[in-house]
């Protein structure tokens, strides 16, 4: 097994990663909005009833992620890859520059809102940010802001830059950034413009410093911020 992992073309390694990482969320994100829209109930990006989050549920998240990065990690040690391959040198200067990086996104994202907001949602949509109500309790929460920072942007930033480095950087953060939209879409369609900010800036960010470590923080805070109001809402 290890030998015919170890033998498989660039191209099935990353197909095959970005499958085990995100596969299962992209379909269990996208298929309930094409049956919201089919059934006229609702319209694709906008549900009608509202998504609860629980700590079953988070904890399913949690579990799915740490038992999809372990099959990863083993498939990439197969192939070679090193733990210096993704840049996580960790400093504290870094972790301040992840915050600084945070608070980027949140302004690009703020920008794009006051100019996306005149424009009228999609017809059956009620145009709100998250139909989501949270009912998780802390500790879920704190792990899922943890686990869920550092798994994504491991995959999505670190592994895919540098297995398409070869590739020009903004088709990769294209690439990145429509990943990220296809398994958030659960979240309603306005709520795209926080991964679409996100998805540009540690994209480019990455591009120009490769340290991982900002990015994870950043994408730490992103979360922490979003699952706490909806948690208070």
């Amino acid at each position: 097994m290890r030998k015919s992992i170890n033998h498989l073309a660039p191209v099935i390694e990353l197909v095959s990663i970005l499958f085990i990482a995100f596969g299962f969320l992209i379909i269990s994100s996208i298929f309930p909005a094409f049956i919201s829209s089919s059934d006229n109930s609702g319209s694709f990006f906008n549900y009608q009833n509202e998504i609860e989050e629980t700590s079953t549920a988070l904890f399913s998240i949690i579990v799915y992620e740490v038992f999809a990065l372990g099959i990863i990690i083993l498939i990439l040690k197969y192939r070679g890859w090193k733990f210096s391959d993704f840049n996580l040198q960790f400093s504290f200067r870094l972790f301040l520059v992840g915050i600084l990086l945070f608070y980027t996104d949140l302004l690009l994202n703020l920008l794009l809102e006051f100019f996306i907001h005149p424009i009228p949602p999609p017809s059956g949509t009620s145009g709100e940010y998250y139909p989501i109500r949270n009912e998780a309790n802390w500790i879920s929460i704190i792990l899922i802001v943890i686990i869920n920072s550092i798994y994504e942007e491991s995959i999505l930033i670190g592994y895919l830059f540098k297995r398409l480095e070869k590739i020009h950087p903004v088709f990769v953060v294209v690439i990145s950034l429509t990943i990220r939209e296809l398994y958030h879409t659960y979240q309603g369609w306005i709520s795209l413009i926080n991964i679409t900010s996100m998805g540009l800036i540690f994209g480019f960010y990455y591009y120009k410093f490769r340290k991982l470590w900002p990015v994870i923080i950043a994408h730490g805070c992103h979360n922490l911020v979003v699952y706490s109001l909806s948690y208070f809402r």
